[in-house]
């Protein structure tokens, strides 16, 4: 019998919505885009999903050469999911670009890149998956862009078990027609 991991609740009152979500978390920890405390230098993550490796480097690869970023190292803790990072600094502007120019990025990560003004990239283990995240690629380039791979930010946050779960509500009645 599986157990329910989410479950979200969406009901309309007048011209207000009301939005509920009891979902299982776990603790996780990884590292900050933050170059700078004041949130405007920010290195390059990236959260790819459902991509194959060759997939992933060649979308990385254009990026890459349209932002003239330095080197990349991506790195997978299971088939098909990546993750990657670039030690080119850059603004939060030109940060979410880049995110945005990725063919294969993870939509969801974007969107949560702009809540938080920063990315964050996973490093630590997640429920059913191994402990680490081991690198499988590098991507080299020379760029005339500053890096420094000694400074990164760790932090901790939550994220759900899984994506799936039960909603329930006017989720798709909800379309407003413009």
């Amino acid at each position: 019998m599986s157990i329910l991991n989410r479950i979200e609740i969406r009901k309309r009152f007048l011209n207000r919505v009301m939005y509920i979500m009891f979902a299982r978390v776990q603790l996780v920890s990884g590292i900050s885009s933050r170059y700078s405390e004041d949130y405007n230098q920010h290195r390059i993550l990236w959260d790819l999903d459902e991509c194959t490796l060759n997939q992933a480097c060649d979308s990385l690869m254009k990026v890459q050469d349209w932002y003239n970023l330095g080197n990349i190292e991506i790195i997978s803790d299971k088939n098909n999911s990546y993750g990657a990072v670039c030690n080119s600094i850059v603004s939060f502007k030109e940060l979410l670009h880049i995110l945005i120019d990725t063919e294969l990025i993870d939509p969801v990560y974007v969107r949560y890149a702009i809540q938080r003004h920063e990315a964050i990239l996973r490093l630590s283990d997640k429920e059913n998956r191994p402990i680490h995240r081991e690198a499988v690629c590098k991507l080299y380039r020379k760029s005339d862009r500053l890096w420094d791979e000694q400074k990164y930010y760790g932090l901790s946050y939550e994220t759900g078990y899984t994506r799936k779960g039960i909603r329930t509500g006017d989720f798709y009645n909800d379309q407003r027609k413009i």
